[in-house]
């Protein structure tokens, strides 16, 4: 055996062994500790990765009840948008156009609550609460006309304009739904 280690030679084989157990077990802690340190990173990259993909999950739920409740207040737009059409064509001589002017809500209390807690649908749902308070202006405006009533020409400038007022109010709320309905991603 060679003696470039000074001392080593010199050393009982029980010294040797004791040296040589001493070095080698702080190997083994070293290539333990380094161990553990690449599975802690590789668990912390395991738990970031799944975070990631439920918030993603999150997410994708989310523009996905938007969408649903923005088709649904679409729905309902049209229908009252159509009604408002009716009513612009009909006037005052026809009854449903009328009974549609005193009692419309838009039947979308429901979507407006529901819409109020989706971040994503609050712009649409505060201009739906305009859209509404028009509406309910309108309503108590022709609560007390009847069927067939003939309009003074002021009478059927408010009108007009009121209903104008309402009409502006849907179609800026469709224009809001628009990117909720037809999402670009």
């Amino acid at each position: 055996m060679d003696c470039s280690w000074v001392g080593w030679c010199g050393m009982s084989h029980e010294a040797q062994a004791a040296w040589a157990q001493a070095v080698l077990t702080a190997g083994t802690f070293g290539v333990a500790l380094t161990h553990q340190a690449w599975t802690n990173r590789k668990q912390a990259r395991k738990l970031e990765v799944e975070r990631e993909e439920r918030r993603a999950a999150e997410e994708r739920s989310q523009r996905l009840q938007a969408r649903a409740v923005g088709i649904a207040f679409d729905m309902a737009l049209r229908v009252f948008l159509s009604g408002i059409n009716a009513v612009k064509e009909e006037g005052m001589r026809h009854e449903g156009a009328l009974e549609f002017l005193k009692h419309e809500r838009l039947g979308m209390d429901e979507v407006l609550a529901f819409a109020g807690s989706t971040p994503s649908l609050l712009g649409a749902a505060d201009a739906a609460q305009d859209l509404l308070a028009s509406t309910s202006r309108l309503s108590t405006y022709v609560t007390g006309f009847d069927v067939g009533d003939d309009l003074t020409d002021d009478e059927a400038q408010t009108f007009e304009a009121m209903l104008a007022e309402v009409s502006s109010a849907a179609t800026e709320v469709r224009k809001l739904l628009f990117p909720l309905i037809f999402p670009n991603d």
